[in-house]
């Protein structure tokens, strides 16, 4: 498929297709004997990008994601790093939700004080 149908069914702009392209985490192929230069993407790349901004929601860096994909996708990473990797980024995020909670509490106390006051 081209980049245009291709941006449409996986929901993201013709760009950050581009840009996840530049970075490696996808691949486009030129068709052999084509008489252009546009390239084709193949069904899996929509799981693929999916997969990425799921994993940017989850607080992965574009850097760790394009990592992650060359290093679990070629089975290069042993399964005590694969283990450590997400261990590390369970942790980051539980010191997230701890600034958050702080936050929220904070807000709370200060919502209940001028209902108060």
């Amino acid at each position: 498929m081209l980049i245009g149908k291709l941006a449409e069914a996986a929901g993201v702009s013709r760009d950050t297709i581009r840009f996840y392209e530049r970075k490696g985490m996808i691949k486009g192929h030129i068709s052999p004997g084509a008489t252009n230069s546009y390239r084709q993407y193949d069904e899996q790349i929509i799981d693929r990008i999916r997969m990425i901004k799921q994993a940017q929601h989850f607080g992965f860096t574009l850097t760790e994601i394009a990592k992650l994909i060359d290093e679990f996708g070629s089975g290069r990473m042993p399964k005590k790093k694969q283990v450590l990797v997400l261990e590390e980024k369970i942790a980051m995020v539980q010191v997230k939700l701890d600034e958050l909670t702080k936050t929220r509490d904070y807000l709370i106390e200060k919502l209940s004080f001028i209902r108060t006051s």
